[in-house]
């Protein structure tokens, strides 16, 4: 698995987390990305992420609403995979716990 993928699949799984933890599970695209860079570190370009939104959405985890700025709300497929409750292809791992 390339470097690249490694951390495709770690955004997608921080995207989820985040949403699964707003109030509204839901957050626009710019303020998810800067989220994304400081909870969890990783700094995708915003069309790398726009592409891991893109994906997400294919995949039925996320809607995209909106035009120029996204509305990101996160599904309940979603809310099993950010919570463990299923494993998804292309999403990271649970980390095991130290």
């Amino acid at each position: 698995m390339s470097l690249q993928n490694i951390q495709n699949q770690s955004v997608r799984r921080a995207i989820l987390k985040l949403l699964a933890q707003a109030a509204d599970h839901s957050s626009v695209d710019y303020d998810l990305q800067k989220a994304v860079e400081i909870a969890e570190g990783l700094k995708p370009s915003f069309e790398n992420f726009s592409n891991q939104l893109a994906w997400l959405e294919s995949k039925g985890l996320v809607l995209l609403e909106g035009a120029l700025i996204n509305n990101v709300i996160i599904t309940q497929q979603g809310l099993d995979v950010a919570e463990y409750k299923i494993e998804f292809g292309g999403i990271a791992k649970k980390r095991p716990e130290r």
